[in-house]
């Protein structure tokens, strides 16, 4: 099988990759920098140089290949508007090629703001107040005809070397609950002899930037009969 990677280097990418690469398959990764090029070279993969917005590399890639997955996304935070907008463009692209056919198209998404102040359950809906709209462009593609499937994702994810996969299904990738952000602080602190301190949230506004607001949420998902939760700043 060979599968089309974009993000092929990024968080989610990166695990991707070789996962594919050791199950014996071909993957052919989007590329925007030398440095990722080269990263993907190293570890066995095919590059494609393009950037997200190469709406025409995208459907060439898709086209190539037996397996599409989109796991990238532009973290402009100062111009997340935009960023959203080519996520939108680059999935109904992709999604365009493998329509009415057989081949996955596999998406990622998001759930740190996926239902604010409420448990997330995998039928729910993305928040349409939200600018980033991966799983509106998903289901517009699967409305096309592409055989898609998504997964938001999280800040871990249990591995499975095999699962089925229903066409248009959702899926939380989480592994671990009741994770509480100062036991993450604890961990990373401990060996290196870091104080941990308490900030208030005017205080991890300054401290955090842009992360703040992910920093002191408290993310609710049932996925699977299961419930998971990370707890914000305490």
């Amino acid at each position: 099988m060979r599968g089309f990677v974009t993000g092929a280097t990024g968080f989610v990418g990166s695990a991707i990759v070789p996962e594919l690469i050791g199950a014996g398959h071909q993957v052919l990764g989007l590329a925007r920098s030398d440095a990722a090029a080269s990263s993907l070279t190293a570890a066995g993969a095919d590059v494609q140089r393009a950037s997200l917005d190469d709406l025409e590399s995208l459907r060439n890639g898709a086209s190539a290949a037996d397996v599409v997955i989109r796991a990238a996304f532009i973290h402009d935070f100062a111009n997340y508007a935009a960023a959203a907008e080519i996520d939108r463009c680059a999935i109904e692209r992709i999604g365009a090629v493998p329509a009415d056919s057989e081949r996955p198209f596999i998406v990622t998404s998001g759930i740190a703001l996926a239902a604010l102040g409420r448990v997330a359950r995998e039928a729910a809906v993305a928040n349409s107040n939200f600018p980033r709209k991966s799983e509106e462009a998903v289901a517009s593609a699967a409305a096309g005809g592409a055989r898609v499937g998504g997964a938001p994702s999280s800040f871990s994810s249990r591995r499975r070397r095999s699962w089925i996969r229903p066409a248009a299904a959702r899926y939380h990738a989480v592994a671990d609950e009741g994770v509480a952000f100062r036991e993450i602080a604890e961990v990373i602190g401990r060996p290196l002899n870091v104080p941990i301190v308490s900030k208030s949230p005017e205080e991890a506004t300054d401290h955090f930037g842009w992360f703040a607001h992910f920093a002191g949420s408290t993310v609710l998902l049932r996925a699977r009969g299961r419930r998971n939760n990370w707890d914000g700043v305490r």
